[in-house]
């Protein structure tokens, strides 16, 4: 009898037990899936447009000494030149990685022989640009380029007007400021091979400089 007695306590200790843990189970909250982190939305910002192939730019072009040649035929003499200035803009185009061409018109003032009484003359050249160019650094380059071009003189001696082909080689840098504006600055040699016809006879009108190029430009 009496342990029968303790086998019912038993039993309904362990199902006491049984049913709290049952009742706790269900008062326990569902789990809560996780939270997923919300994922940003990354708008792509376009890069500024990188600068084009062609170049536009203006260049003043001081020519500290010059050789003036002229006189008919057999009776040609040469005399030196006093500073003549020039300002010239230019338009180049890039055709491949080191390669550009270019026009470049010029108009040249105080083209007068030292020491010389009469009053200055003045020209204007047609001129192409046919060159190469090379990174010296990440902002400079470095360039070279051939000028052949066609010449008009005014103001000569006797109202004279002279005219004739002309060819430059000049040798610079470039420096970036930002991708699209940079300086430059170049040194060349222009020789002239003009002439005029005076009471039917040819005579030499050669204007031939040493020039400094400063300039300053954009990229388009």
């Amino acid at each position: 009898m009496r342990a029968t007695t303790v086998r019912g306590i038993g039993l309904g200790i362990i199902g006491g037990l049984l049913a709290s843990s049952v009742a706790k189970a269900d008062q326990a909250p569902a789990a809560q899936p996780a939270e997923t982190a919300p994922v940003t939305s990354v708008a792509a910002i376009a890069a500024p447009p990188a600068p084009g192939p062609i170049r536009l730019g203006l260049t003043l072009v001081p020519a500290p000494y010059g050789v003036l040649r002229s006189g008919p035929p057999g009776a040609e003499f040469s005399v030196a030149s006093e500073l003549a200035f020039a300002v010239m803009p230019l338009v180049d185009v890039s055709l491949a990685r080191h390669l550009f061409v270019g026009f470049a018109p010029s108009y040249t003032f105080h083209v007068k022989a030292q020491g010389g009484a009469r009053d200055p003359a003045s020209e204007l050249d047609l001129l192409l640009r046919i060159g190469a160019e090379a990174a010296a650094t990440e902002r400079l380059q470095i360039y070279g380029y051939l000028s052949p071009g066609y010449a008009f003189m005014f103001g000569l001696p006797g109202d004279v007007s002279a005219r004739g082909p002309v060819i430059g080689l000049h040798a610079g840098g470039r420096l970036d400021l930002t991708p699209a504006f940079f300086v430059s600055a170049e040194v060349g040699y222009q020789m002239g091979f003009q002439s005029a016809t005076t009471n039917g006879v040819d005579a030499e009108w050669h204007a031939s400089f040493f020039q400094i190029g400063l300039g300053a430009g954009v990229r388009i």
